[in-house]
């Protein structure tokens, strides 16, 4: 349960560097966003600790006021309406207007080497839907860890391995792996990779066949 964890956030970032590398032209808005993203977390801060926790802690006057100033020159950028009748607007909760599984969609490779093998997007079930339900405190999460007892029919702690969720993050974060390789070579014309990636998708292909067929 605990790499499932971890893989959701690595399925993201394998999914946004592809996007990304795609989509150039959208880069900037992705390291702007940053500006929003701590914006955000300074006024959830002020508003359990008090609009002077940040002097109170020695954070210097310049530094605040530097970023108030860089979230308003973005802040416009990443504004969405939410009620087209009276044209009200609100900052939007990520970067992108895509979802996750829609920038899947679009950041397939344009090589077919790996995409007919473990495509990207085929793997959201795996790496973002399931692991999701993990991090979170959800129905799912609590009821994965629990069990019928053989006598009374009890409901008590799976305190046992989970081997098929080992399973299923080790074949998703190998797919991955092959995936932000692949990204390398193409991203940066590595064209001596070409051969020893070859030779790691055959490999994963081995290892992982009986699940390529689920």
């Amino acid at each position: 349960m605990g790499a499932l964890k971890i893989l959701r956030g690595m399925y993201e970032r394998v999914v946004t560097a592809w996007y990304l590398h795609q989509h150039p032209e959208e880069a900037e808005a992705f390291l702007n966003f940053r500006w929003v993203s701590i914006h955000k977390l300074a006024n959830n801060i002020k508003s359990l600790f008090g609009k002077d926790v940040f002097k109170n802690r020695g954070i210097p006057q310049e530094t605040i006021d530097e970023h108030e100033t860089k979230f308003h020159e973005v802040r416009k950028q990443f504004m969405v309406t939410v009620c087209k009748k009276c044209n009200t607007q609100r900052e939007n909760f990520t970067w992108s207007l895509l979802s996750i599984p829609a920038m899947a969609k679009k950041a397939m490779p344009k090589k077919a080497r790996l995409k007919k093998a473990l495509g990207v997007e085929q793997l959201i079930i795996e790496g973002y839907f399931k692991p999701t339900l993990q991090p979170h405190s959800t129905v799912e999460a609590m009821i994965e860890r629990l069990r019928k007892t053989e006598s009374g029919g009890r409901l008590t702690f799976n305190d046992g391995p989970q081997y098929d969720r080992a399973e299923q993050a080790l074949f998703t974060a190998h797919a991955l792996m092959l995936y932000i390789l692949d990204l390398q070579m193409e991203h940066f014309n590595l064209d001596s990779l070409e051969s020893p990636l070859q030779n790691c998708l055959q490999d994963f292909q081995e290892i992982w066949g009986n699940n390529l067929h689920r």
